[in-house]
């Protein structure tokens, strides 16, 4: 992640902390975000839940 991205991804958190859109977390797993371009130029957060998933027991 680029410095600018780093600025712009504490900025996201800080705006949803805020709105309590989200919360902090005290959980030993955290999963990878990035951001991806748009058609419009703008940016998306996005989050890569691969690893988490590994751990994820699923009651079928």
């Amino acid at each position: 992640m680029t410095l600018k991205e780093e600025e712009e991804l504490n900025i996201f958190i800080d705006k949803n902390l805020r709105s309590g859109r989200i919360c902090i977390s005290k959980s030993q797993y955290a999963a990878l975000c990035f951001f991806i371009p748009k058609k419009d130029g703008s940016k998306c957060l996005v989050q890569d839940y691969r690893k988490i998933n590994q751990y994820t027991v699923f009651f079928f």
